[in-house]
């Protein structure tokens, strides 16, 4: 039995085992889920600055979070570089299609 197998055997026959995962499972929580979590609860677009405070974590990490949460479709952005904002991605159900291909087709000219 190696020192790192004698080690681990000690931790969990003393029972410090379970503070450590207990430990892990609060760290678990990424800056996405942080991120996400903030834009979801918000009740109003907000900018990367404002979502950076409220994650309490950097500009830098909440910008990376935002961009790939955008890129995943789970946020929507509006507008571009240093004027956007992120807010909730509202989901299209597809009846707002359905009901603009119907009125198109009852109403040719009011396009």
């Amino acid at each position: 039995m190696g020192a790192y197998q004698r080690k681990y055997a000690a931790a969990i026959a003393a029972g410090q085992l379970s503070l450590t995962f207990h430990f892990e499972a609060l760290r678990a929580k990424t800056n996405r889920d942080k991120v996400l979590e903030v834009v979801n609860t918000a009740e109003r677009l907000l900018t990367g600055q404002e979502v950076a405070q409220r994650a309490g974590i950097s500009y830098k990490q909440a910008l990376d979070a935002l961009t790939f949460l955008h890129n995943e479709r789970r946020v929507a952005r509006e507008g571009r570089k240093f004027t956007s904002r992120w807010g909730r991605l509202v989901r299209e159900t597809g009846h707002t299609r359905l009901e603009g291909f119907f009125h198109a087709i009852a109403c040719p000219g009011a396009i």
